[in-house]
């Protein structure tokens, strides 16, 4: 039996992608490459939510693994910089079209389709 290994095309292009490591904010339990942005007030790093109004409604990054503050804030790595599939992200339910192509405006990540 011939053995099959699954690879994610994580990139969408040649951008270099590029990471750093922050706080981020307890009681979450974020996928991995789900969208996050700065608290204003705290400077910690939350799930990104367009309808927001701390900081956190300017997506800045993505998770680079699953991230679990349950049990209190934590640091841990995220992409600040990239071109990612769009297929991968974990986008929020809520989030319309119109809010994903404008999530990450002004900042090094871009997203797109792999073909």
């Amino acid at each position: 039996m011939e053995q099959v290994f699954e690879h994610e095309q994580i990139a969408a292009g040649e951008r270099v992608m590029t990471q750093n490591t922050g706080t981020f904010a307890a009681s979450q339990t974020l996928e991995k490459l789900a969208p996050v942005g700065r608290v204003s007030a705290s400077g910690e790093l939350k799930a990104w939510d367009p309808a927001a109004n701390d900081g956190t409604e300017k997506a800045i990054a993505l998770t680079v693994g699953a991230v679990d503050t349950t049990s209190g804030a934590r640091t841990a790595p995220f992409y600040d910089g990239g071109h990612f599939n769009n297929a991968l992200i974990a986008w929020p339910v809520a989030a319309t079209a119109a809010q994903k192509a404008a999530a990450f405006d002004g900042t090094p990540i871009a997203t797109g389709s792999v073909e």
